[in-house]
């Protein structure tokens, strides 16, 4: 399936998309990335047509939007930046006390069918143990949300993290220029710029990594 980089939307672009549940990922400060099967409702909700033209990424293509209705542009600087920065923060949140839900619901219905069947499997008994933990470690909303602001601020913090970004079941983590040194050369190599995509639900490996820098041809073309 085709992937499309879409250039140009202002805040308010992104957010009327947004709004009408349309899941995009941040290419990079100017451009967004969404599939083939999104680009017919992406057009019908900016009322634009679009040409194609291929990348040196495979099956990604850039789109060039001719809009039929002109809309303003918005540029808040650095207080857009701290809007999206706060946004994101809170997003994280929401998302991580969905996940937390989920899996606590999972546990208390796992511990109470494994009550009935412990046997004595180490496996069996591990596992019915991490999930009593989790059961039985209830914690207030406004201690949850007081620790997923916390790990939050610990994920932006990382080393080499140049920014985070929520959206829709996903984390965007984008990194500075990153190197690695080869043990057998000592020779240290640049690999580029990251976009890592954490699936919040665990969902396409849980977690994806774009180099957005360039792709190179090793055991075959387009590789990060």
């Amino acid at each position: 399936m085709k992937s499309y980089i879409v250039p140009g939307l202002d805040d308010t672009d992104k957010l009327l998309l947004h709004n009408n549940g349309m899941v995009f990922y941040q290419w990079d400060a100017e451009n967004i990335i969404i599939n083939e099967s999104q680009l017919p409702q992406l057009l019908e909700l900016l009322d634009a047509t679009a040409s194609e033209a291929a990348t040196e990424y495979e099956n990604m293509y850039m789109l060039t939007l001719q809009f039929n209705m002109t809309a303003g542009s918005n540029n808040g600087g650095n207080r857009a930046a701290d809007r999206a920065r706060l946004q994101s923060r809170a997003k994280y949140i929401q998302a991580c006390s969905a996940r937390l839900t989920a899996v606590l619901n999972e546990a208390t219905a796992k511990v109470e069918d494994r009550k009935k069947k412990l046997g004595p499997a180490q496996e069996a008994f591990v596992s019915s143990a991490r999930y009593s933990y989790i059961a039985s470690n209830k914690k207030s909303e406004e201690e949850l949300a007081r620790e997923f602001a916390e790990q939050f601020e610990r994920l932006k913090a990382v080393p080499k993290v140049r920014a985070v970004r929520v959206t829709n079941g996903a984390i965007l983590v984008y990194t500075e220029t990153l190197y690695a040194t080869d043990p057998a050369t000592k020779l240290r190599h640049e690999l580029g710029a990251y976009l890592i995509i954490i699936n919040t639900d665990g969902s396409q490996d849980g977690v994806r990594w774009f180099n957005t820098t360039r792709r190179v041809r090793t055991i075959q073309t387009g590789m990060n």
